[in-house]
């Protein structure tokens, strides 16, 4: 009997960071760093047009490597 494949695994990992992301909970991984959820405000952009829009206000995935982990 085989166990899991890697890619079984990474999609595992990937989900379980999402789902605790999505309650808002801070996901650390010891020896890789740490995953959070930081909001950004609405912004005026510019698009390729050049048309300046406003963005909208949104959630995205910071990630802070461990302190050990960066050369």
């Amino acid at each position: 009997m085989a166990g899991p494949s890697a890619e079984d695994i990474i999609h595992a990992f990937a989900r379980a960071v999402r789902d605790s992301l999505e309650k808002g909970e801070s996901v650390r991984v010891p020896g890789l760093g740490r995953f959070d959820i930081e909001h950004r405000q609405s912004q005026m952009v510019e698009t390729d047009e050049g048309e300046a829009t406003m963005a909208p206000p949104r959630d995205v995935i910071s990630f802070t490597p461990d302190s050990g982990t960066t050369s």
